[in-house]
């Protein structure tokens, strides 16, 4: 039976998120082999989205409330995991780049996440670029009265949940979770062979 660190066990995974940004950089990096210049965009768009939701979990009525996974009760919102890597986790440089939360929920949330994982496709007129763009993260285009599109620049996307991490790390370390750059924790069901040893 494992036994783990009174002040790290069944906190929501930190080690999960890593592997997700970890396995976009390869995403976003490594060419297709049947389409030169082609890399696997709606991959990292999964694991990017999947890393918010997480992060997303941490909060709870707009307060830093780390859970322990033995203790989770009913479900919530999943929605609501999204405004608050909007509120807590993100600058406002980036922020800015929408016109609201409610649009980055919309985009981030509905057209990305719920559509990439549940149905293999964007939102319609919804456009991944694999272009690196100091300007923003996302371009807007309203093209007509009625239709609108969206620009997201997969490279900029990354770097967002790349320092939103860091920046719950710091949160997490503030609460002495004890969560530092040398802590490699897998979830409660997800040890791995290479670490399961740690907690015998």
């Amino acid at each position: 039976m494992s036994k783990y660190p009174k002040n790290k066990s069944f906190i929501f995974s930190v080690d999960t998120i890593d592997e997700c940004l970890n396995m976009a950089n390869i995403c976003l990096y490594t060419e297709k082999e049947i389409c030169s210049q082609s890399v696997y965009g709606m991959a990292a768009v999964i694991l990017l989205t999947s890393a918010i939701d997480i992060m997303g979990t941490y909060f709870e009525n707009g307060v830093f409330k780390p859970r322990r996974l033995n203790k989770i009760g009913k479900t919530e919102n999943v929605r609501s995991h999204f405004e608050a890597f909007y509120d807590f986790l993100m600058d406002e440089k980036d922020k800015s780049a929408l016109q609201d939360k409610g649009t980055f929920v919309s985009i981030v949330y509905e057209g990305m996440r719920c559509k990439s994982v549940h149905n293999g496709q964007l939102m319609a007129r919804v456009y991944l670029i694999n272009q690196k763009n100091d300007k923003s993260w996302i371009e807007h285009k309203k093209k007509t009265t009625k239709y609108e599109s969206y620009k997201i620049y997969l490279p900029e996307l990354l770097k967002i949940v790349e320092n939103a991490f860091h920046i719950l790390k710091e949160k997490l370390n503030t609460e002495n979770i004890g969560i530092t750059d040398d802590y490699h924790p897998s979830s409660s069901t997800g040890l791995t062979e290479c670490n399961f040893s740690k907690y015998e």
